[in-house]
């Protein structure tokens, strides 16, 4: 069921780098459905934040200190499930940015996209969509046809690439 969407979108940023959290308070400042109410710089903080301050949706960012983008959504999901979660990244790992995506992320987002792509997926995410953006898509797609690799599997990999043999 998609959530009402009168009244204003309550965002809160969460953003290592201050610049990036002043530029995108600056972008949806212009917007009169979108209020941004709070800006944290790590994912401690955006976890308490959430729950402080209840916003529709939460723009995270996936590296960050303290607590990583994926496990800040993974808690914010789990303890307020009213909460819509929007990665915004630069791209980190692909395996960090499926382990949001498996904890409830609504959506992601690439820092490099378009302002207009940005606020609908604020809007998209708020009404209960899923919001993603084509480089988020392709590494999903990529994400999926790939076999999951067991330890050892890896750890032989590992030792492959850095020339061993065989019997070595």
């Amino acid at each position: 069921m998609k959530k009402d969407t009168k009244g204003k979108i309550k965002v809160l940023l969460a953003d290592d780098h201050l610049v990036v959290r002043m530029g995108i308070a600056s972008l949806l400042s212009f917007e009169e459905d979108i209020e941004v109410v709070g800006e944290v710089g790590n994912g401690l903080d955006a976890v308490r934040a959430a729950r402080e301050l209840k916003p529709d949706v939460v723009l995270m960012d996936l590296q960050m200190p303290q607590l990583g983008g994926a496990d800040a959504t993974a808690e914010i999901c789990r303890d307020n499930p009213g909460v819509k979660v929007l990665i915004l990244t630069t791209f980190g790992t692909s395996s960090e940015l499926k382990k949001a995506m498996d904890s409830g992320a609504a959506g992601a987002l690439v820092k490099s996209s378009s302002q207009d792509e940005i606020i609908s997926a604020i809007r998209a995410v708020r009404n209960g969509e899923t919001a993603m953006s084509r480089e988020i898509q392709h590494c999903i797609r990529n994400m999926q046809t790939l076999p999951e690799l067991s330890p050892r599997q890896l750890e032989i990999l590992n030792l492959i690439a850095k020339g061993f043999s065989n019997k070595e």
